[in-house]
């Protein structure tokens, strides 16, 4: 008489499949300028799998002159279309303001998320969400290039899209949810307003 086979409880049968091993993206090689496009293109292309696969990446070096070469094509843009006015001047000022502006959203944007968020996020990575993020701008270089593409909604559409990235490389590197990464970024944006307002009412003629 054959017996009958033990009972397997379902704890026992309903095993969790083992997750595959996240492949390592590349990370930008300062030293290798030309690498800038390998990294955009990856960014825009499948920006989870690519922020997901950055754990390994560390230093500030890399997405400091990420930052630096994304803001030169857009100043760069910039002092094209201004033709004979001054178009060098253009060009300085817009990348003095590009570079503090990015500055001050990664930072802040890493305090948020550290203090507020209680995010294990690095300011490294940090940086790395907001510059790789921020690789549509140079799209804003040939916008203004080009003539007639350039229009309020092409810059709604950069906006969103680095938004977007931004977002998505909070959530693989900070390990933070879509609307904790998405308020990190608006809490940000608000400071950054209200320093810029504050720096505007001590630079009007009336506070002097």
């Amino acid at each position: 008489m054959t017996q009958p086979a033990p009972e397997t409880s379902t704890d026992e049968t309903a095993q969790e499949a083992p997750t595959p091993p996240v492949k390592p993206s590349a990370d930008f090689i300062y030293q290798r300028p030309w690498t800038w496009f390998q990294v955009a293109g990856a960014a825009l292309a499948s920006p989870h799998a690519y922020f997901r696969g950055l754990s390994h990446a560390r230093g500030l070096m890399p997405p400091l002159v990420f930052i630096l070469i994304t803001q030169l094509f857009s100043a760069l843009g910039s002092g094209l279309i201004a033709g004979a006015a001054g178009p060098l001047k253009l060009m300085a000022l817009s990348l003095l303001w590009g570079l503090a502006q990015a500055l001050f959203m990664a930072v802040m944007i890493y305090l948020v998320a550290k203090r507020i968020m209680k995010s294990p996020l690095r300011l490294d990575q940090a940086f790395r969400a907001f510059a790789y993020g921020g690789a549509a701008w140079a799209l804003y270089f040939m916008a203004l290039l080009l003539p007639g593409l350039f229009s309020p909604l092409f810059l709604a559409l950069m906006l969103g899209v680095h938004f977007y990235l931004m977002m998505v490389g909070l959530v693989e590197m900070g390990e933070m949810s879509m609307p904790l990464a998405a308020a990190c970024q608006i809490i940000a944006m608000v400071a950054l307003f209200l320093v810029m307002l504050l720096l505007n009412q001590l630079g009007s003629p009336a506070s002097v």
